[in-house]
């Protein structure tokens, strides 16, 4: 990912050593892998500062308009922080708009509510992957934020 040039949490593997006192004394338990948290340090860390919304949908189909009240995106969308007004409605706008737009509308004015670039360089990256564990797949594993640098 970070070859594609898409912003993702930073990997490691580490090798989990158990001790369990009078059971397990250091006993090798496997390689696993670290992953970075995705959270306000990550986004200082990118861009900065922190955002404003972080939501991570999990097996939500598309992005439904759930209206104007930003509790009813909490628990669907799978609200991560508390989120700042100003953003929410900035997110509302966009669900929205990608609900409503014409396809000319869309095609005029996507790049006024996403980074089309930084986008198309994540779909790549997932298809190259073949990763089906994502928004391409099974709508799971992925995260939704308002750049706090956009109006």
């Amino acid at each position: 990912m970070a070859r594609a040039g898409v912003a993702a949490p930073r990997t490691a593997f580490v090798r989990v050593y158990i001790t369990v006192p009078g059971r397990y004394d250091h006993e090798y338990a496997g390689l696993f892998t670290a992953i970075e948290q995705i959270d306000q340090r990550f986004f200082r860390d990118r861009w900065g500062e922190r955002v404003g919304v972080l939501v991570k949908p999990e097996r939500l189909s598309g992005m439904p308009d759930l209206g104007d009240d930003w509790a009813a995106y909490e628990s669907r969308y799978s609200s991560k922080i508390d989120a700042k007004p100003k953003d929410v409605q900035r997110f509302i706008t966009f669900v929205r708009f990608v609900n409503t737009a014409s396809p000319e509308e869309f095609a005029a004015r996507l790049d006024e509510y996403l980074d089309v670039d930084s986008f198309l360089r994540f779909l790549a990256a997932q298809v190259v992957l073949v990763n089906v564990d994502s928004p391409l797949g099974m709508n799971h594993n992925y995260w939704i934020t308002v750049d706090p640098r956009s109006e």
